[in-house]
C-alpha cells in the first residue's frame, strides 16, 4: 500500500544530508516569502514565470520583423501623402484656372 509506495520513493531518492535537507527548506521559506504565496504554490509560480519568461523571449525574436513591417508601414503612408499633395496640387491648380476664366464674364 501506501506505506512501500513511500518506502520506493524514498530509496529512489538522493541521499542528502540534514543540513542540506534544512538550506533547502529555507529556500523554498525565502521564496514563498518573496512571492507572497504559500510554498506549496512555488511549483505553479516557477511554471508561470517561466511561461512569461519564455513569452519575452519569443517577443524579443519578433520584434526585429516588427521594426520592419513598421517601416515599410511608414514607407507606404510617406508615398500615400505625397502622391496625395501631388493630386491636391493638380486639382488646385485646375481650379486656380477655372475660376480665373470665370472671373472676366462675371464683370469682377
Amino acid at each position: 500500500g501506501l506505506l512501500f509506495i513511500l518506502e520506493e520513493e524514498r530509496k529512489n531518492c538522493a541521499m542528502i544530508t540534514s543540513e542540506e535537507l534544512a538550506e533547502h527548506l529555507a529556500e523554498w521559506s525565502r521564496l514563498s516569502r518573496k512571492h507572497g504565496i504559500s510554498p506549496y504554490l512555488l511549483p505553479s509560480c516557477h511554471a508561470s514565470l517561466r511561461r512569461e519568461l519564455d513569452g519575452n523571449l519569443e517577443a524579443k525574436t519578433m520584434l526585429p520583423l516588427a521594426r520592419k513591417a513598421e517601416k515599410e508601414a511608414f514607407q507606404q503612408w510617406q508615398q500615400s501623402c505625397q502622391s496625395l499633395s501631388k493630386v491636391r496640387s493638380e486639382v488646385a491648380i485646375n481650379l486656380s484656372k477655372l475660376v480665373s476664366r470665370r472671373l472676366p464674364s462675371l464683370g469682377m
